[in-house]
């Protein structure tokens, strides 16, 4: 007589099913770390984002005083003190006689600052270089520090003319009042349209805005 042994065929299968769960457990494991990875880079990327939109951001406020002082100086550079970290370059040395100066209507303008994409960033100059060491201790501004900033600066000067109220052009237009002479100093505007490209390790964000200077 023949003698089985289901119990031999039962701790068989028992491996078997222990196999597939710990190989269906694996894939799990993988999978969340593969996830988890995901997420660690996305939220660098963010992080990063977001230092290099601050990067442009301050830079253009870094010189926003300057173009001011600069046009008030009838385009010289000399006498004026520049912030630590901040140099124009040979094509911001005057940038009342910019040579990517644009002729725009007051609406073409505020289409183009609205636009980033207006004009081909590689196209313009760069006016300033932002290279502000926030740690003394490194010596090292390479766009990759918390404390740094890193921008370069493109200035655009846009050939439109702005009358002040007050001034003769603008009372021929309707407005009374006391007035100035329209070839008087401080009778109109000069409009720069300023775009900052900032960046931070690999990331970088543009933003723009446009610069009144009363004359």
């Amino acid at each position: 007589m023949r003698i089985t042994h289901p119990v031999h065929r039962s701790r068989g299968a028992a491996l078997i099913i222990g196999l597939v769960f710990l190989a269906v457990l694996t894939l799990i494991a993988l999978n969340a770390i593969k996830r988890s990875g995901t997420d660690m880079q996305l939220s660098t990327n963010q992080a990063f984002e977001y230092r290099a939109f601050s990067n442009s951001e301050a830079g253009r406020a870094m010189v926003r005083d300057l173009i001011m002082q600069h046009a008030d100086n009838d385009g010289v550079w000399s006498g004026i003190t520049f912030p630590t970290g901040v140099t124009h370059t040979n094509a911001g040395n005057n940038l009342l006689a910019n040579s990517e100066q644009v002729s725009k209507t007051p609406d073409e303008m505020m289409s183009a600052l609205q636009n980033l994409t207006d004009s081909n960033q590689s196209n313009l100059d760069t006016d300033f270089q932002i290279r502000y060491d926030g740690n003394s201790t490194d010596g090292i501004t390479d766009a990759s520090a918390e404390s740094d900033i890193y921008a370069d600066i493109k200035v655009v000067k846009l050939s439109l003319a702005g009358i002040v109220a007050g001034t003769g052009g603008a009372q021929v237009e309707g407005y009374s009042g006391i007035g100035q002479g329209a070839a008087s100093a401080g009778a109109g505007y000069i409009y720069f349209d300023v775009r900052s490209i900032g960046r931070y390790g690999d990331a970088r964000a543009v933003t723009a805005a446009d610069f009144r200077i009363r004359r």
